[in-house]
């Protein structure tokens, strides 16, 4: 085993060498005795794990029950009452709204548009009090 093929097995199985397969357990056992940087790989893990396992909070097995059922609680009773902004956030972001507020956006852009009256073809190009007018085609602009 090399120390990439260890370092694999070490962040998918842990350091607990016990829960890997037989024989790469040995290997790495081996690899473990004769290699630095595998030490330093599995110490370094060994150190998270252990940090991981201190910021857990206490609880005794007769209180897991109650734990468990009051964080469930507290979860339902954060879906039954989302805030505003949750509200607004769900209400834009479904499929539906999007659509409507693509369609709203693009009407309001059409309206404007129209109520500026561009210039016809036919009319010179400073025919608006002296002031040059461009047009242009969505075909123009996209292309």
């Amino acid at each position: 085993m090399n120390t990439e093929a260890f370092d694999t097995l070490l962040n998918r199985l842990g350091t607990d060498l016990s829960v890997w397969p037989q024989g790469a357990a040995e290997e790495a056992k081996k690899l473990l005795l004769r290699s630095q940087s595998a030490r330093g790989s599995y110490d370094a893990l060994r150190g998270l794990e252990t940090m991981i396992e201190a910021s857990r909070p206490a609880v005794l097995p007769a209180q897991m029950r109650r734990v468990v059922q009051g964080a469930l609680a507290e979860i339902a009773r954060r879906e039954a009452n989302p805030t505003l902004l949750e509200r607004f956030l769900r209400l834009l972001l479904a499929p539906t709204a999007r659509a409507a507020l693509a369609v709203g956006v693009t009407v309001a852009g059409f309206g404007l548009g129209m109520a500026l009256r561009n210039p016809t073809p036919a009319a010179p190009a400073y025919a608006n009090g002296g002031v040059l007018m461009m047009t242009a085609s969505a075909d123009d602009v996209l292309f």
